[in-house]
């Protein structure tokens, strides 16, 4: 369903703007305060008719139904029109978005520039940060608004109208593509309201005019600049005739064209706000973000998928590898591939629930008999398991004899009498078997010599 028209906006008196904009005027940087949220819901019965919620049956009934166009409103702001309030949320949106779109085709001059960023600066109002910097390619510490947490329509746009610098942008935007004998933008009024009550109003709307001559003088030299680029590609092509009046009609019918897709985008901004943020997320990340980092007046909108991870990680964990304490029949719920581990189609369903009078099958319980009896090469009877033997779990320890002869194979290489090379080990053993027949022979000798002092005196004759 297409969204309401805007024609009620511009049929508010000036008296309903004048009670609108001092009711919903929030102070410059700060966020919606408990106490500011409590006068808000004090001063929004005292509104007029036009603005406050309608009481009637029938249009209660008519914005009861699901497919209506409400805004999204805290419990402060339930009293005000939801109507009137999502059609000026899409018109300051829209401000901030298509409407910024020929500007940002090409490179402008400094001024202009900083003109534009300051208004896609306001769209961090609504959006979450990070989604707000990939889409309009900011740097973190590039300066934006703090998110309006509760996501209310009516204290965003209380955002707005308190902030001078917001009002004088919007203002500038609007005067810069007005054209001469048309109507002029059906926020103007509201956003000359909102001025009023930012005791500095005359400025603001002096300031305004001055710098939106400069933007309406670059949308001219832009627009010279496709034209002139647009008839280079028609004589390219051939299209271009001789004939002057042709070539009228040719110029006539672009001018046309662009001039209706102008009004309609003026009348329902939705449907291009929504294409405008769907380009840039879908360029800029893939498509893949947060449903929740959209406001609420777009997020049901949008086309393209949102997820807040990617398909790679959606899908379930790989199987393990298969160890010994695994079962004999593996579980599928963990296999990547595995359908069986969902419940099937409706019909399959039907069929499974028809047989549940059939006895279940048993299953061999997990730790049997068999378990505990080994096979002579180490494996479980009546496994289904063939593990090769297991290695063992360290290296065995050199014994002290061993770690000596490893040092004697580094230091001593000795040859034998005929020139072959001779183990140390073998000279090792060896050495020790003469050591000990010396040591046996020693004390053998020892044994038998037991010499005295007595030996060496000789009685005299």
């Amino acid at each position: 369903m297409s969204p309401p028209s805007t024609h009620c906006i511009g049929e508010l008196s000036a008296k309903d703007l004048e009670r609108f904009t001092q009711t919903l005027s929030l102070p410059v940087r700060t966020l919606p305060s408990p106490a500011w949220l409590k006068d808000q819901q004090a001063c929004i019965p005292d509104l007029p008719y036009r603005l406050r919620k309608p009481h009637s049956l029938l249009p209660r009934l008519a914005m009861a139904l699901p497919f209506t166009d409400k805004a999204c409103l805290c419990k402060s702001h339930r009293g005000l029109d939801p109507h009137l309030i999502r059609r000026i949320f899409l018109q300051v949106s829209a401000e901030c978005t298509t409407r910024l779109s020929r500007l940002v085709e090409s490179p402008q001059p400094r001024p202009i520039a900083l003109f534009v960023r300051r208004l896609q600066t306001i769209n961090s109002l609504w959006m979450d940060p990070d989604l707000y910097r990939v889409t309009f390619a900011c740097m973190p510490d590039e300066e934006r608004f703090e998110r309006v947490p509760s996501e209310c329509e009516a204290c965003i746009l209380a955002s707005v109208g308190g902030s001078p610098s917001m009002l004088f942008d919007l203002r500038a935007s609007m005067l810069g593509r007005r054209k001469k004998g048309k109507h002029e933008p059906r926020l103007l009024r509201l956003v000359d309201a909102w001025m009023e009550w930012t005791a500095q109003g005359d400025v603001l709307r002096t300031a305004s005019d001055s710098f939106a001559k400069d933007v309406r003088a670059c949308r001219r030299r832009m627009q010279k600049a496709r034209r002139q680029q647009k008839r280079g590609g028609q004589a390219g092509t051939g299209i271009e005739t001789e004939d002057p009046r042709e070539q009228l009609l040719q110029n006539d019918f672009y001018a046309e064209e662009h001039r209706e897709r102008e009004e309609s985008n003026e009348d329902d901004p939705e449907g291009s706000i929504i294409d405008y943020y769907a380009s840039r997320v879908r360029r800029n990340t893939g498509g893949r973000t947060d449903a929740r980092a959209m406001h609420p007046a777009f997020r049901e909108s949008m086309s393209f998928p949102l997820s807040p991870v990617s398909a790679r990680e959606s899908l379930p964990p790989r199987p393990g590898n298969p160890t010994a304490y695994t079962g004999t029949e593996p579980s599928m719920a963990r296999h990547r591939g595995a359908a069986a581990a969902r419940p099937g189609p409706p019909l399959a369903w039907a069929n499974n629930n028809n047989n549940h009078h059939r006895k279940p099958p048993r299953h061999t319980a997990a730790y049997s008999e068999s378990v505990y009896s080994r096979a002579p090469d180490g494996s479980a009877v009546g496994s289904d398991l063939h593990l090769p033997p297991m290695p063992p779990l360290a290296r065995r320890m050199n014994s002290s004899e061993e770690q000596a002869d490893a040092y004697l194979e580094m230091l001593v290489h000795d040859l034998d009498e005929e020139g072959a090379y001779v183990s140390p080990r073998v000279d090792w053993g060896r050495a020790l078997r003469e050591r000990e027949v010396m040591d046996d022979a020693q004390a053998e000798a020892d044994d038998r010599r037991q010499t005295t002092m007595t030996d060496f005196i000789r009685p005299r004759a």
